[in-house]
């Protein structure tokens, strides 16, 4: 309908996790990765969309990709930027998502657990938009995100 790309770090999830892990030990339950997710909120009108119609959307979720980390970084330096046919059409932060990725990941799995859901290994989180979503049009994409990673793909 009017999806949406943004670009993210994601996690994917190397064991179980049944408690909010300590902070110091998140690199031994998860995987850092470059991730791109498509949303798609469904709506004609987005002013009269509320909480409840973003719910029952599924928060707007409608796919994610995940890449490969080709290299050890800081999350929050990771720099990433989102073009289209060669022009750049967003630019991003790890530090975008809550300020600090560890900040925004523990509050995830935190948020999870208290719903009552399993967060299993191979699963996979994201902590949020690095920069603005962008409109997906037809084109040849590339999320470069340097020495952490890079995704490619074609929306035809």
């Amino acid at each position: 309908h009017r999806c949406i790309l943004e670009t993210e770090i994601g996690y994917r999830l190397k064991q179980d996790i049944c408690e909010l892990p300590d902070l110091g030990n998140l690199h031994e339950f998860l995987e850092p990765i470059p991730m791109l997710e498509f949303a798609d909120v469904g709506y004609d009108d987005l002013a009269s969309m509320g909480p409840l119609d973003l719910t029952a959307g599924n928060s707007a979720a409608a796919c994610y990709l995940p890449g490969d980390r080709t290299g050890e970084v800081e999350l929050n330096q990771v720099s990433v930027s989102l073009s289209r046919g060669g022009e750049i059409i967003n630019n991003g932060q790890g530090s975008d998502a809550f300020g600090d990725q560890q900040v925004a990941v523990s509050w995830l799995i935190e948020q999870v657990l208290a719903a009552g859901y399993e967060i299993k290994a191979g699963h996979y989180l994201m902590t949020g938009a690095l920069g603005r979503p962008a409109p997906l049009k037809p084109g040849e994409y590339v999320a470069d995100y340097g020495d952490f990673g890079r995704i490619e793909f074609i929306v035809n």
